[in-house]
């Protein structure tokens, strides 16, 4: 994983921590977290071998784009206030509504914005419809996903719905291999790349938001395409632009970009049972 970090490979879903057996890995940073060897390290390898970044799963070996398909849909949540909170539709939230309160599955593995900082988000066991709705909409920043594996709660044998990038969804398959520890319904959202958490404070720094009175943002939302918006803590509203214009003049430029996003296979999620974008 070293060697990882050093070629800018890592894509921060962090599977390696999550499968690592004697805890030999750590998130470190601050604002750009990564993952960091320690001395309990035994060489075992495990951690290379569920990397996406370094060895991805093949795709595109029936459609050159979305690889193996059942089935396409194009739809949007029938519930209206989802729908004009959500970043596309509210398809992802209702549908994990949907698989939690028909007993299909024991919770959702997905991420919000950190209660402790606005520049941190926080891997999440959503148990009830409230908590899957307090992550619904997009975080344009890393979210180590995966290492909500290691940890939340999960019952042995239990079946969750994990929310991810595709980068995200191959590093779950590639843990599969070597647990079956938990059983996954894998769920992907179509990506162009995921800012780094310093985009979010340039965008703060440009537009004069002051960091310290911001209680939440919201990446996108309150309509289609959306809003960038933030939040005081009391919910009144500091800084609001359109989306769009957020994407283009901070979110997307190369300086906040992982270097390993320009050479993605797998924008569409094709090793996820259901991709949504």
């Amino acid at each position: 994983i070293s060697i990882v970090n050093a070629s800018d490979l890592c894509l921060k879903c962090g599977a390696c921590y999550s499968i690592c057996p004697v805890n030999a890995i750590e998130l470190a940073g601050d604002i750009e977290c990564q993952p960091v060897i320690n001395d309990q390290c035994t060489g075992c390898g495990k951690c290379l071998r569920v990397c996406p970044g370094i060895y991805p799963l093949k795709t595109g070996e029936e459609d050159p784009m979305l690889g193996h398909v059942e089935k396409c849909y194009i739809g949007y949540s029938s519930d209206q206030e989802i729908r004009f909170r959500a970043s596309s539709g509210g398809i992802i939230t209702s549908l994990n509504i949907y698989l939690l309160q028909n007993k299909i599955i024991d919770g959702v593995i997905c991420i919000r914005q950190s209660k402790k900082s606005i520049f941190k988000n926080e891997v999440i066991l959503a148990a009830s419809e409230n908590d899957i709705l307090s992550a619904s909409g997009s975080r344009y920043a890393p979210a180590f996903v995966c290492s909500g594996i290691k940890d939340l709660p999960l019952k042995d044998k239990g079946k969750y719905a994990i929310v991810g990038k595709p980068c995200d969804i191959q590093a779950i398959s590639k843990y599969s291999e070597f647990s079956e520890k938990y059983n996954f319904i894998k769920i992907a959202i179509f990506c162009a790349r995921t800012p780094s958490m310093s985009a979010t404070r340039d965008i703060l720094k440009t537009y004069d938001v002051d960091h310290e009175k911001t209680g939440s943002i919201q990446y996108r939302g309150n309509g289609w395409p959306g809003y960038f918006t933030a939040y005081s803590e009391n919910g009144e509203i500091l800084f609001r632009k359109k989306y769009r214009e957020i994407w283009d003049k901070i979110l997307c430029k190369r300086e906040h970009s992982n270097v390993r996003c320009f050479f993605c296979h797998d924008c569409t999620g094709e090793h996820a049972d259901i991709s949504v974008g």
